[in-house]
């Protein structure tokens, strides 16, 4: 395909990058959600799509590198996920599984541990699974779960 031709479809080579990477995302999402359906615990839906995120520099290399280096990118997504998470966060209060204070702020702060966690283990050679997954456990704690529970969740086995 000639440059010229695909810059009729893309004003410049961010928006590429950024199309693709949603796309991609995207896909990622509906795998999650798939992997999810099995899944008979509540809590355990609402955790094991943030464990898979966090899973990303492991299970997709590539993909995690291409967004460290467009964190652009998730930006333009975040408000997405923070109303698809506002609104899980809300469903489990209203059902008694989940006491968090302000659902709204809970889930902007479980986003921002999560995207650390994702871009720590990108760029921090020696940060480990184990201590997104800890991070993921700590980030329960603002949603009133105990840590007992917490630790039950984050060390749970994931569904292939």
């Amino acid at each position: 395909m000639a440059m010229s031709t695909l810059y009729k479809h893309f004003k410049d080579k961010d928006e590429l990058v950024s199309t693709v990477l949603l796309e991609k995302f995207m896909d990622w999402e509906v795998k999650a959600t798939e992997k999810c359906a099995g899944l008979t615990d509540p809590l355990e839906k609402l955790v094991f799509p943030m464990r898979m995120f966090v899973r990303i520099p492991q299970t997709h290399p590539s993909q995690a590198k291409i967004l460290l280096s467009h964190l652009s990118f998730m930006a333009s997504i975040i408000p997405l996920l923070q109303a698809q998470l506002i609104e899980h966060l809300k469903e489990l209060t209203k059902g008694k599984l989940l006491t968090p204070t302000d659902s709204v702020a809970a889930a902007k702060n479980i986003q921002g541990i999560l995207l650390f966690s994702v871009v720590n283990q990108l760029t921090t050679p020696k940060s480990t699974v184990a201590e997104a997954d800890m991070a993921i456990r700590t980030a329960l704690s603002m949603l009133g779960l105990s840590d007992a529970k917490a630790k039950k969740l984050t060390e749970a086995r994931l569904p292939n």
